[in-house]
């Protein structure tokens, strides 16, 4: 399953138990849901388990005439959503009078009087999140947004969540409004607001993953480009060495710089620190790419007399 299927399973496994955050928990779900009018009342969700809460969580306060009906629809890339309906004018009515509003309002707007301490906060964000959030992998980026219809309830959702954690962002997308942030930490402090402990160490032990990942990357990059460049350079200076021997002799480098040329045609891959260890007399590795540094030195102004191996003695 994924990380978001786990953080809402743990949040619906975490359900209040006294009536009054029961009752914030459906008041996030129903006022963040898809419709929540006198002419609609509806969720729409990928997850049977939300479907059956939303509906449970009206039957339990709410003496409903009539079902609230749940249907299961396929979308073309096969992903199943799950539409909850209340079907019946009055039982709409009802639900709106038992979270305070008459139907008649112009705006969808969150009655944040209601939700007036941190128990209730709580419970009311878990709710909305069910309802319309939504986590992306954490192992690919950090990232969470909800989705909402109406631009006052946005507004009125960004200024609730900037009270209990940290005010998001918003941006518009095909006609919806995307309170989401990045912030990981953030997200962190969000789950543990929600209730979902578990899923907030999760957060933490990935996060402590890919910053140790990162870190290995880093030195092995670096390792990897100081081989590349050892390479580079050996291959360089095995290139004016052949240059020297074969345009003048091995006999034209006195007996230090011979030595150090040869050791280098014969392991060219061998870093300088290890070129030490092998020569007749001790020297010490800035010594030795001295020499080293010579001897293309001498190529090079072989190659600006234009002397070629032809030329050789």
């Amino acid at each position: 399953m994924s990380f978001g299927y786990d953080l809402k399973h743990e949040i619906i496994s975490r359900l209040p138990e006294s009536a009054d955050l029961r009752k914030m928990f459906a008041y996030g779900m129903f006022i963040m849901g898809k419709h929540f009018s006198k002419n609609a009342v509806s969720l729409h969700t990928e997850y049977k388990e939300i479907a059956d809460l939303y509906s449970d969580l009206i039957f339990e306060s709410i003496p409903m005439e009539s079902d609230v009906s749940i249907t299961e629809h396929k979308k073309n890339n096969g992903t199943v959503v799950y539409l909850v309906d209340v079907a019946d004018y009055n039982d709409r009515i009802k639900i709106l009078n038992y979270f305070g509003y008459s139907g008649n309002e112009l705006n969808r707007r969150i009655k944040l009087e209601q939700i007036d301490n941190m128990q209730k906060a709580s419970a009311f964000m878990s709710g909305a999140f069910l309802a319309c959030g939504s986590i992306s992998d954490p192992l690919k980026s950090y990232h969470v947004e909800f989705v909402v219809d109406h631009m006052k309830l946005s507004q009125d959702f960004e200024f609730f969540m900037s009270e209990v954690l940290k005010k998001p962002k918003i941006i518009q997308r095909r006609g919806s409004y995307i309170v989401y942030t990045k912030d990981s930490s953030v997200i962190e402090d969000l789950m543990t607001f929600m209730g979902a402990v578990q899923s907030s160490l999760e957060l933490m032990n990935i996060k402590v993953y890919k910053d140790l990942r990162n870190k290995v990357n880093r030195v092995t990059n670096c390792e990897t480009a100081n081989i590349d460049k050892t390479v580079a350079a050996a291959s360089k200076q095995a290139d004016d060495i052949n240059y020297i021997f074969s345009t003048m002799g091995r006999d034209y480098l006195n007996d230090d710089l011979r030595e150090v040329a040869e050791l280098r045609l014969e392991n060219p891959e061998m870093s300088l620190r290890e070129m030490v260890t092998y020569l007749s007399k001790p020297l010490t590795r800035s010594g030795v790419n001295h020499r080293l540094k010579k001897i293309s030195q001498i190529a090079q102004e072989l190659r600006e007399h234009k002397v070629k191996p032809t030329d050789a003695q």
